[in-house]
């Protein structure tokens, strides 16, 4: 890669690693925590800074470096609470409401009525089987060969 390009994949590279700390997409409370890590760095950035400055000038810039540790270290030992409220869209909930009736109203009994009628089916399927197994037992010979056929009733039986 030619210098320009290198530089180029390092801003890209740093750019989508500040975005993956920043969270994304991501929860509130993880964005918060990646946004501090980010922060911590860039701190430390700043203290290596300060540290090359004051070996180079044997100056009084660790007097301050001092005082930023102590503040850094405040920093480190606060809690941080985090408390997410989640407002619902103002005139959401009567739209949810008139959704709801209207799934009650239409097609919940639309259900029901096919529930019951699988349930006649069911019904219906068993008495015959029940007939068939009679007749079978009343003369062999000429209802031996008559089946009912297990497949139909599976499609719809809950219960295998």
């Amino acid at each position: 890669m030619s210098p320009e390009q290198e530089q180029r994949w390092g801003e890209i590279k740093k750019t989508y690693s500040k975005n993956q700390s920043m969270g994304g997409d991501e929860d509130p409370v993880t964005k918060v925590a990646g946004q501090l890590n980010l922060l911590s760095g860039q701190v430390d950035g700043i203290k290596s800074a300060i540290l090359t400055a004051s070996d180079a000038n044997n100056s009084p810039q660790i007097e301050l470096l001092k005082k930023f540790d102590n503040t850094m270290e405040l920093l480190a030992k606060m809690q941080l609470q985090v408390q997410v409220t989640n407002q619902p869209v103002p005139g959401l909930e009567p739209l949810l409401g008139t959704m709801a009736s209207t799934i009650e109203g239409s097609l919940l009994p639309v259900v029901k009525a096919m529930e019951h009628k699988l349930r006649l089916d069911h019904d219906i399927w068993d008495t015959l089987n029940g007939v068939v197994k009679e007749l079978k037992g009343i003369d062999k010979e000429r209802f031996g060969k008559l089946e009912m056929n297990k497949e139909v009733r599976g499609v719809f039986d809950p219960n295998e």
